[in-house]
């Protein structure tokens, strides 16, 4: 009889079908105390799960969420939940238990003799890929995506000199070869593929999926940046998504701003100073 009982996985708990008609400011607390590492999960099963929330008092406050044939039930022991409205920790709670779904899908009896029956060639070394990152002004705000180039077109260890893969992209017209990076992210199969790139590639994906009808992305960008300072990042357009190198400063720094002639235009510059 439990068996009959619907799955929490990623595909059946998705924040953006579960979250319907919450309001911005919500969202955005919610996702902050998300993104602060607030939420921690403490029961787990197949259609229900446990989780506390810290936040502005000192005792932690409990969600309970629970999926049934039709819906999701959540339900959460502060003022706003004990009324019966949505809260902030029901917000963090959702994309938590999303987050951590995604990272650990569930074991199921069809999915190992799925594995079992699936042949899964090895890949080979030269469909090894290098990640990039551009940076995108898309219908007036700015994302953050991450994409990847086969090794094969560049030349032996360009992509370990920002500078000589900036040029080789230039030169052989790279950027229209990029594909854009979904999960699961076998970091594996990327020559530069580091710890702060894959959380970068993670985050960028789990906006892009749970926020997109919400939230503004470029929120977003502010917590994607500090992670790639070991990483490469072009400014680029969804059509030409590298056009020119980016370099992140793990120094805080003061913009400048400069009105400028040139060739007989007014020309607006901004520098960092670090």
């Amino acid at each position: 009889m439990p068996d009959t009982l619907p799955m929490l996985t990623a595909e059946t708990f998705i924040p953006s079908e579960i979250l319907g008609g919450v309001d911005n400011r919500t969202m955005m607390k919610g996702r902050n105390l998300f993104y602060q590492g607030r939420c921690q999960i403490k029961s787990l099963e197949r259609n229900r799960a446990q989780l506390t929330v810290q936040g502005s008092q000192v005792n932690p406050y409990t969600v309970r969420m629970q999926l049934k044939v039709d819906r999701a039930l959540i339900s959460c022991d502060c003022f706003l939940g004990e009324i019966g409205a949505i809260c902030k920790h029901m917000v963090a709670s959702t994309y938590a238990l999303y987050d951590h779904l995604q990272r650990h899908p569930p074991v199921t009896w069809e999915n190992v003799i799925q594995d079992a029956l699936e042949v899964k060639p090895r890949r080979a070394a030269t469909h090894r890929q290098a990640l990039l990152f551009s940076l995108q002004e898309r219908y007036s705000t700015w994302q953050i995506l991450a994409c990847s180039v086969p090794t094969a077109r560049f030349s032996e260890g360009a992509w370990n000199d920002p500078e000589t893969l900036e040029r080789e992209v230039r030169e052989k017209g790279l950027s229209r070869e990029t594909r854009e990076v979904r999960p699961p992210y076998d970091m594996r199969r990327f020559v530069n593929g580091t710890e702060s790139a894959a959380a970068a590639a993670q985050l960028i994906y789990l906006t892009q999926r749970a926020y997109y009808y919400y939230s503004d992305k470029s929120s977003t960008v502010e917590s994607v940046l500090p992670l790639l300072a070991d990483n490469i990042l072009f400014r680029g357009t969804e059509a030409d998504p590298l056009q020119r190198l980016l370099h992140v400063s793990r120094q805080p720094a003061l913009p400048e701003i400069s009105l400028e002639r040139e060739n007989g235009q007014l020309r607006l510059r901004a520098h960092a100073l670090l």
